[in-house]
């Protein structure tokens, strides 16, 4: 007979699996479709802007997660107000760092659709920002609600990824499609949160623990940094230094490799 705790664990791992599943499903099978229709120059392009993207999201989270569900779980009675000041850093920094990815977009690329698709992608920051809400789940182990969230996003992003392959649009589009997916994927966890009779009180903004978050949280920052160069340097590198093109033709290997996860 399965115990309580261990039937909580097994429907946890369940709904990760799943979720882990979907992810790989489409970032996969529908990133190769999405990347045989760009053909490599276009790809490259799309390749190059998430990854200079994800390091400036990386750098929004300020490396938050760790610190806030520590304190999330030692601190039951404060869970409200830790999260609506987590929340509202992330706010801050993700206006601080897309009006700094404005300035020094020629930067980023001379070519202006380029230097257009890295801030849109960069914008998916701004909905992390609730991403609070998940790591909130997560200090509850109540990862069913975490899991919904990212496949109802999957599930949108993957959806008009094909649609646009479908009405054949042009690069900038599939942008659209990660920014739509971020923002699906912070509506749901409003949705559970406000459903657990949680409320988001501007009142509960304190600068004294915003500012301890912050101090806890600067040796993560930087090695999530550190972290996120090492994995995209190589993408940025082969756009610097030999084009689109290039960069296409690796990310799309890439991608095939990605296949044998499924195995694992």
């Amino acid at each position: 007979m399965i115990k309580s705790g261990e039937a909580k664990y097994l429907k946890n791992l369940s709904w990760m699996s799943l979720e882990k599943f979907v992810r790989i499903f489409s970032g996969v099978f529908i990133g190769l479709w999405v990347s045989r229709y760009l053909k490599p120059e276009a790809y490259g392009a799309l390749s190059y802007a998430l990854s200079v993207s994800s390091l400036l999201i990386n750098l929004m989270a300020l490396g938050l997660e760790s610190i806030v569900v520590r304190e999330l779980v030692y601190q039951e009675n404060r869970r409200n107000s830790i999260v609506i000041n987590a929340l509202t850093l992330r706010l801050f920094s993700s206006v601080i760092i897309l009006s700094l990815v404005l300035m020094l977009s020629p930067f980023f690329s001379k070519d202006e659709t380029i230097t257009l698709m890295i801030f849109t992608l960069t914008f998916q920051g701004f909905f992390h920002s609730f991403f609070v809400l998940d790591w909130f789940f997560q200090s509850q182990a109540r990862f069913k609600f975490v899991a919904i969230s990212n496949i109802v996003g999957l599930f949108i992003g993957g959806a008009l990824k094909i649609y646009f392959i479908s009405v054949k649009a042009s690069v900038y589009y599939f942008t659209l499609a990660y920014l739509m997916e971020a923002s699906a994927v912070a509506v749901m966890l409003y949705i559970y949160f406000y459903r657990d009779e949680h409320r988001l009180i501007l009142k509960e903004i304190s600068t004294k623990m915003s500012s301890s978050l912050i101090i806890n949280s600067f040796p993560l920052i930087l090695a999530s940094l550190i972290t996120l160069v090492y994995m995209r340097s190589d993408q940025i590198m082969l756009k610097w230094y030999l084009g689109n093109y290039d960069v296409g033709i690796y990310s799309a290997s890439v991608r095939l490799s990605q296949m044998f996860y499924l195995s694992l």
